[in-house]
């Protein structure tokens, strides 16, 4: 069989003038750096389909390529996009998440297959993909997960029975989450997950699939009218009281103005330096930011002290945090969501302003 990376460029030289005959412009000129290459670039809207799909293949797996092309191509038709999407090495995370976020399943397919996914762009997808993008993502031995995101996998494969084999195949599955599973799977998958986690898991997983859940019982009505005229709590310390991550995120983009896939990252980063921007930003008191920290981190942080040198890295970096500096840094992610993709080391005073405003 021939090796298909021939057909995608990879060890030719960046020549781009065969079969682009008839251009206004030299095609080589999209190798260039800006604005030479861009210039060019946008003079290819009046290529057909077929014309800029052939580029993308040539150019896919090229580690020289300029990245605002990638970008074009890779937000282009999936018939342009795909190569980009799937091979393209210069792509990042930020740029990842922006096409999850702005395009559909065939874009989300794509991504899924590539050889390597960072926990952030598994995270987005997961929160925004449909069931068979999902599946894709889970047979991708490259798609890393944070235990969090996976548990919401294990719980979506109740309801989405396609999940649940490629689920119970991977390495993060633990016997927790496979009780779990066990209890909506058929006898088939319940004797797989007995034979994977060993003899002894097996009357567990069977008492834990017979089991019945009880029903909740009803609030009295007088109990019911009294907890609706009691003040509402702050949303951020009502979700960490019910230990709900869900409910979290959900307060955090409200009061944020924050889309979700921005928020997605924020909770997924480990360094922290994100959220404490937020909180910051939102003039959070140091006990709730470290609560909230707690919450997202769990297995690392839940010591006996709570003192890892993670927690105490993230305390720290909250405590150099100037609250108008975090303002700032907040405002121009609302102007640019996408930006909190970015490292922090790129959070500079540019970064932070939008599209015709003028740095102090």
């Amino acid at each position: 069989m021939q090796d298909d990376r021939a057909d995608r460029g990879v060890g030719s030289p960046l020549d781009l003038s065969a079969g682009l005959a008839g251009l206004p412009f030299d095609p080589n000129m999209l190798a260039d750096a800006e604005p030479t290459g861009l210039t060019a670039w946008a003079q290819l809207g009046d290529l057909d389909v077929a014309a800029r799909g052939n580029l993308a293949k040539r150019l896919a797996a090229r580690p020289d390529l300029p990245r605002p092309v990638a970008l074009a191509l890779a937000r282009d038709k999936i018939v342009v996009a795909y190569p980009i999407l799937r091979y393209g090495p210069v792509l990042a995370d930020s740029d990842l998440a922006l096409i999850v976020e702005e395009s559909s399943r065939d874009h989300h397919l794509a991504i899924a297959g590539r050889t390597s996914l960072s926990p952030s762009v598994t995270a987005i997808l997961v929160e925004m993909s449909e069931a068979d993008v999902l599946v894709q993502l889970l047979r991708n031995p490259g798609a890393m997960f944070t235990e969090y995101v996976f548990r919401r996998l294990v719980a979506a494969s109740r309801h989405a029975a396609m999940l649940r084999t490629p689920v119970l195949a991977r390495r993060e599955l633990t016997l927790e989450m496979a009780q779990d599973l066990s209890r909506w799977v058929g006898p088939d998958l319940r004797r797989r997950i007995a034979e994977r986690f060993g003899p002894e898991a097996v009357l567990t997983l069977l008492d834990s699939a017979a089991s019945v859940e009880p029903r909740p019982t009803p609030q009295p009505a007088a109990e019911v009218a009294a907890a609706r005229m009691r003040p509402r709590a702050h949303p951020l310390v009502e979700a960490v009281r019910r230990d709900d991550r869900r409910l979290l995120e959900t307060a955090l983009a409200e009061m944020s103005g924050l889309p979700r896939f921005a928020v997605l990252r924020i909770v997924t980063d480990p360094g922290a330096e994100a959220l404490a921007v937020v909180c910051r930003g939102l003039a959070l008191k140091r006990r709730l930011f470290a609560a909230i920290y707690e919450r997202l981190h769990e297995g690392q942080t839940r010591s006996r002290d709570m003192a890892t040198e993670s927690f105490r890295g993230a305390l720290a970096y909250f405590n150099r945090l100037r609250s108008p500096q975090a303002a700032s840094i907040l405002q121009g992610w609302r102007k640019a969501p996408i930006t909190v993709w970015q490292s922090s080391r790129t959070w500079t005073s540019q970064t932070w302003l939008g599209p015709g405003d003028q740095a102090a």
